[in-house]
């Protein structure tokens, strides 16, 4: 906003994307104006509501078992996280990477589970 550029910039855009991809939704949608922004959408569906915002084609094709629900609603975490409105309160990228690797620890430990 106007001040020098950080990494805690680039932190907070990787939060919008992880958003974006997620919900299937831009911050320009004509949903969002004035104080209703894409993270006060996400944040008003967590956690019990993630499936309501999540972006139907993410619904598609899954295997019966697969925790979509609980991965969901660590990524949308992530992304709020990351969005923090102060700087010094976003996670750092290395904190992000750490996280992203966790959920997808989770992820495919649910798929191996599933298989068997």
């Amino acid at each position: 906003m106007g001040g020098q550029p950080s990494i805690h910039g680039d932190v907070y855009s990787f939060g919008v994307l992880l958003l974006e991809m997620f919900t299937g939704k831009r911050p320009s949608n004509e949903l969002f104006g004035g104080n209703f922004t894409l993270q006060i959408y996400t944040k008003l569906a967590l956690p019990e509501n993630v499936l309501d915002i999540a972006d139907k084609s993410l619904l598609s094709g899954l295997r019966v078992g697969f925790p979509l629900e609980v991965c969901l609603k660590l990524v949308l975490e992530l992304g709020l996280r990351c969005c923090e409105e102060f700087p010094m309160n976003r996670l750092t990228v290395r904190e992000v990477v750490k996280q992203l690797y966790t959920i997808k620890g989770r992820f495919f430990k649910a798929r191996r589970i599933v298989r068997r």
